[in-house]
């Protein structure tokens, strides 16, 4: 009875680590192989970078607008 019990746990604890481990595999090798390149097609997009000064820009207008809310 005693063994039983712990073969039982031992046997949940592996198929848990197992799974945990399969995850972070998958996922580690789904992050390694994507890497966006400019005009890389997507499901509806084209992904293109947006370029430093323009996002600093949008930054800038957005600051101005919330003071003028507060």
């Amino acid at each position: 009875m005693v063994q039983s019990r712990f073969m039982r746990h031992a046997s949940i604890l592996f198929v848990c680590l197992f799974v945990i481990a399969a995850g972070m595999f998958v996922q580690a090798a789904a992050a390694a192989e994507f890497e966006p390149r400019v005009g890389q097609e997507g499901k509806d997009v084209i992904w293109v970078p947006t370029p430093q000064c323009a996002g600093d820009n949008m930054l800038d207008m957005a600051e101005g607008h919330a003071r003028r809310i507060s």
